[in-house]
């Protein structure tokens, strides 16, 4: 009898545990592959990576440049959708330099992680690109003013430049309060307006405007006559 009773304990164990098997499933492997990925871009062109995981995992992205990670705002986390699948499209920056730089893919599903890596090639130009001539130019100045009236001058250049005004009267440099420095619009317009002072000697007065732009510098002159 002792005997039967200890088999009918192991017969009752068995079942539990097979019982607990059919509710509780086997943690599948959980994974990250990269599917496809643009093979080369030139800088200044989009990129774009896609990859394969669990539906629902949380994905993260690094582009590894010789300056450092990529700032680029198209890289951020994202969720795997239905189907397992994620991307992400940036722009490879102007100054980027050309060689073959890593990417990693990381991505994580409740306690399971995983990461993937691969290459993206930055093509140097095979001519060096056009330089773009920096200026500024004068477009527009109120001409004849009388003194103690308002004038306006207009210039433009390239837009989010650096830009200075400086008129020239008989007695110095004007000090009138709307000649300070502005930064050129998103059209690369700048304008400014002050008064001529009531004691302006008439005359043909020198005004220039300069500009600077990263390492550039441009400047452009103009006469009006105060009267």
């Amino acid at each position: 009898m002792r005997n039967w009773g200890i088999l009918g304990a192991i017969i009752l164990v068995l079942l539990l545990s097979m019982t607990l098997m059919v509710g509780c499933p086997m943690e599948t492997d959980f994974s990250i592959d990269i599917v496809d990925v643009t093979p080369s871009v030139y800088p200044g062109e989009n990129a774009t990576l896609q990859a394969l995981t669990t539906p629902g995992a949380s994905c993260d992205i690094e582009v590894h440049y010789k300056s450092g990670l990529s700032e680029a705002s198209g890289l951020y986390t994202k969720t795997a959708d239905s189907d397992g699948y994620v991307s992400w499209t940036w722009k490879v920056g102007t100054n980027t330099t050309p060689g073959s730089w890593d990417i990693v893919v990381s991505a994580s599903y409740g306690s399971q992680t995983d990461s993937a890596t691969t290459q993206l090639i930055v093509e140097p130009f095979e001519e060096e690109p056009p330089s773009i001539t920096f200026s500024i130019e004068i477009v527009y100045v109120d001409s004849p003013v009388n003194a103690g009236a308002n004038a306006t001058l207009q210039a433009q250049t390239t837009p989010g430049a650096s830009c200075d005004i400086t008129v020239y009267y008989k007695s110095g440099v004007s000090t009138a309060s709307g000649l300070y420095p502005k930064t050129a619009d998103s059209d690369g317009y700048v304008s400014w307006t002050w008064k001529v002072g009531t004691r302006t000697t008439p005359g043909s007065w020198r005004i220039v405007v300069s500009a600077s732009y990263d390492s550039q510098t441009a400047s452009d002159t103009i006469y009006f006559t105060v009267q």
